[in-house]
């Protein structure tokens, strides 16, 4: 209802001010058009003015200021109920575990479990403010101006980036008589499947709508290929049919070319959460390798299985071939998952709009008044200015600036008496014309707006004060005791800093507050970086008074998180004097970036008023340097000697030091792969005997005093993938630590002699050397080893 009286009665201005003689309706039909979708009517306008002889800047001004208007009523709709169109999209993020690819050449069925994760970050797109922006920035404006300037846009570049794991399961030697040979044929996974992880990032172009978007992207992929290692065999006569091992020069970093058409859907509204479908194709060069099997195209499957594991044995009608296969590479692939949008509103609830040399109406006389500032009545009575949004870039245009003298920033006022009387200026030379508006606002203790007090035009160089009556509803309202304010030109949208007072009830003085905060290492508990916080705070008595001293007694953080270790509380601050409260930190997440104190005290008057302080500051980032120092040795070339009765065990000595001292020591097994010739010669025959660390023989500094085995497999509590040495008391920095492993390994199968067999391993191993109790530094150790 309220907007439709103020379209009536704007139409009623713009025919008596103009005198164009256009049809009342034909204006009503366009202020009752949304702004996006007014292109058409607007040029119409701008049409009628032109035949009347009008000027198309006074047209121009009077459909500004319904816009401004208008947009400020619908973003208030918006605020009430999620809906809207003053947003500009920042990103969109998509995931999902669900995922197939089309079917590849020597792979099972493919596994619908093929996750992924992605982000769109948009570059350049167009937004409704811009169109009020245009509107009122040019004074004569053509069709071809209007039409390229009032068309909003529906599409815009950006950036994609996503994460993707493909998972093929390859085809067994046997797959397909699963039933005939399930009695004897048993497979030794080492990796099951073939895994890629796909990283990809480039340009993308995208086309939204009011429910789907559609999203076309490509670019380079950097993918990490882990192949499946498997063994195929008959384990009680010691059979092996297929030995599907990737050799250990494999190249598993593959650089290639991923395309992808995603089609997001937005069903809810007021929800930033839809789902997408994405179809692409992913381009990697192909690699090829062989695998040692038998050739079973003799072998009779219809046979018992008694006859099929006899056939399978022999030979003469099994024998030993290379094959060749191929990587999973070049294949289409689609997901389907959740999408989640993130915006960011353009214009904050207690944020407003205004154009600079605009017409502005006043509902109540129905006047046309020059370069008055609009404003808003809301529902608790206060008014509201609209200001540019573009005030930031304005602001580095302009060549003045405006300074707040008074109350200083965290200035403290009692609760009776006058309010502050709030004094500025500005330097530099402002333009022709400029214009002041004041706006003061009651905050929480962590500096959000609660409640706007007034908004009233001002001069620079004469002091303000709040009028009566808002005094009394500001003390009845007791909604906080926190104040900001501000001090905008609105002709150029240029704004002071914001300033913060408290009226806490005392008339000692004020109390103005520096904080400091450092980096302070890692909680290696939580995993979250501490900061060294040192707060000062000056007693600065009222003038012309002798003051009175501040104590405070407790410090809280309004951010979350955890404070410890305070230093100096209480902490009594006599007049014209400075404390400091020292203290650490702990964010509440790693994401954390600002946090907010408040610190309370008392003044030593008679009514031992509070004087309560909120300090605000950011979080700088911590970033771990200690292992850039940290030089961890290998001292020599470590000795590798096979035992003599047993092929599967290797003892590996060596030295280990560091230029930190030492406290502990971790290895662990990081990588293991192994080749034979000829192929099929060499087998593990268990676990012990795959890459792992044994724990009979294994010593560290000559002792196994102090030595913890960990990840130990099921039923063989003598093999381990990694152990850690505890030193009774730290080793000086440089001094050599010997290292005595036993490692076990596969060797030649029974009937092959290391003569007939040559076995050629590749072993790497993670050493972390800890360099206090709970921080470490690590390095990865890789050796070539041989049976011969």
């Amino acid at each position: 209802m309220l907007l439709f009286i103020i379209c009536c009665n704007f139409t009623a201005i713009l025919a008596q001010d103009f005198k164009t003689g256009i049809q009342q309706i034909e204006l009503n039909t366009y202020l009752r058009q949304p702004i996006a979708n007014s292109l058409k009517l607007k040029e119409q306008f701008f049409e009628k003015f032109d035949e009347n002889n009008v000027e198309k800047s006074n047209a121009a001004s009077a459909i500004t200021t319904y816009d401004n208007q208008y947009f400020f009523n619908y973003q208030k709709v918006n605020q009430q109920t999620g809906n809207g169109i003053a947003h500009k999209k920042i990103m969109d993020i998509y995931a999902t575990p669900l995922g197939i690819t089309n079917s590849l050449s020597g792979m099972k069925t493919p596994q619908i479990m093929q996750p992924q994760v992605g982000l769109f970050f948009p570059i350049t797109s167009k937004k409704s403010a811009d169109l009020i922006d245009a509107i009122a920035s040019g004074a004569k404006l053509t069709k071809a101006d209007a039409s390229r300037i009032m068309n909003p846009g529906k599409s815009h570049w950006g950036v994609d980036v996503n994460f993707s794991n493909y998972n093929f399961t390859p085809q067994h030697l046997l797959d397909g008589y699963e039933q005939q040979v399930s009695s004897f044929a048993v497979t030794e996974n080492t990796r099951k499947n073939w895994s890629l992880n796909s990283f990809v990032i480039g340009p993308a172009w995208q086309t939204t709508g009011t429910i789907f978007d559609v999203t076309l992207s490509a670019g380079p992929s950097l993918t990490i290929v882990q192949p499946a290692q498997f063994r195929q065999g008959d384990p009680v006569q010691n059979v092996l049919y297929q030995n599907y091992q990737v050799p250990a020069n494999f190249n598993k970093q593959l650089w290639g070319a991923q395309g992808n058409v995603r089609l997001n859907w937005h069903p809810f509204q007021s929800f930033p959460l839809g789902f997408y479908l994405q179809a692409g194709y992913l381009w990697l060069p192909s690699n090829s390798f062989t695998v040692s099997q038998r050739d079973i195209s003799k072998v009779n499957f219809n046979a018992t299985p008694a006859s099929i594991q006899t056939q399978l044995s022999n030979p003469q009608i099994a024998p030993f071939i290379e094959k060749t296969y191929t990587t999973p590479t070049q294949f289409f692939n689609t997901h389907v998952g959740l999408n989640f949008t993130i915006n960011k509103q353009l214009n904050k609830p207690n944020s407003s709009y205004q154009q600079p040399n605009q017409v502005a109406v006043e509902p109540e006389t129905k006047n046309v008044v020059k370069n008055k500032p609009e404003k808003v009545k809301t529902n608790n009575n206060q008014f509201i200015q609209f200001t540019n949004p573009n005030q930031e870039s304005q602001q580095q245009e302009n060549n003045f600036r405006i300074v707040l003298d008074a109350p200083k920033n965290n200035a403290v006022y009692k609760k009776q008496g006058a309010m502050p009387v709030f004094q500025w200026h500005v330097e530099g030379k402002a333009p022709e014309g400029a214009q002041y508006t004041i706006q003061i606002m009651q905050v929480n203790d962590r500096g959000e707006v609660m409640n706007a007090v007034a908004q009233s035009t001002v001069m620079p160089n004469q002091p303000y004060q709040l009028p009566a009556n808002q005094i009394n509803q500001m003390r009845e309202a007791q909604t906080t005791s926190f104040y900001s304010w501000k001090v905008i030109e609105t002709t150029t949208g240029t704004t002071s800093r914001n300033s913060s007072y408290s009226v806490q009830g005392a008339s000692c003085g004020t109390i103005y507050d520096s904080m400091h905060i450092a980096c302070n290492g890692w909680d290696p508990k939580t995993g979250l970086p501490t900061y060294s916080v040192t707060l000062c705070l000056r007693n600065e008595p009222t003038n012309n008074t002798a003051g009175c001293n501040a104590t405070y007694t407790g410090i809280v953080s309004n951010s979350g998180g955890t404070i410890s270790s305070i230093n100096t509380l209480p902490l009594t601050i006599t007049p014209n004097q400075t404390g400091c409260i020292s203290f650490t930190y702990s964010p509440a997440n790693l994401s954390q970036t600002n946090v907010s104190f408040t610190i309370n005290g008392t003044w030593s008057d008679p009514l031992n008023n509070t004087v309560n302080i909120l300090s605000q500051d950011s979080l700088p980032t911590c970033i771990c340097h200690d292992c850039d120092q940290v030089r961890i040795q290998v001292g020599g070339q470590p000795q590798v000697n096979q035992q003599a009765n047993d092929p599967h065990l290797y003892n590996i000595s060596g030295m280990l030091s560091a230029n930190v001292p030492i406290y502990a020591v971790e290895i662990s097994v990081h990588s293991f792969s192994f080749t034979a010739n000829p192929g099929g010669c060499a087998y593990v025959d268990s676990v012990e005997h795959d890459g792992m660390i044994v724990g009979n023989g294994t010593t560290i500094n000559n002792t196994t005093a102090g030595l913890v085995f960990g990840n130990a497999p099921v039923g063989n509590a003598n093999v381990f993938k990694d152990l850690k040495w505890i030193a009774s008391s730290p080793i000086s920095a440089g001094t050599m630590v010997p290292i005595n492993l036993v490692v076990g390994l596969p060797a030649p199968a029974n009937g092959n002699n290391a003569s007939c067999c040559a076995i050629n391993y590749t072993i790497c191993f993670t050493i972390r050397v800890y360099y206090n109790s709970c921080r470490y530094c690590e390095k990865t150790v890789c050796l070539q080893l041989s049976n011969q």
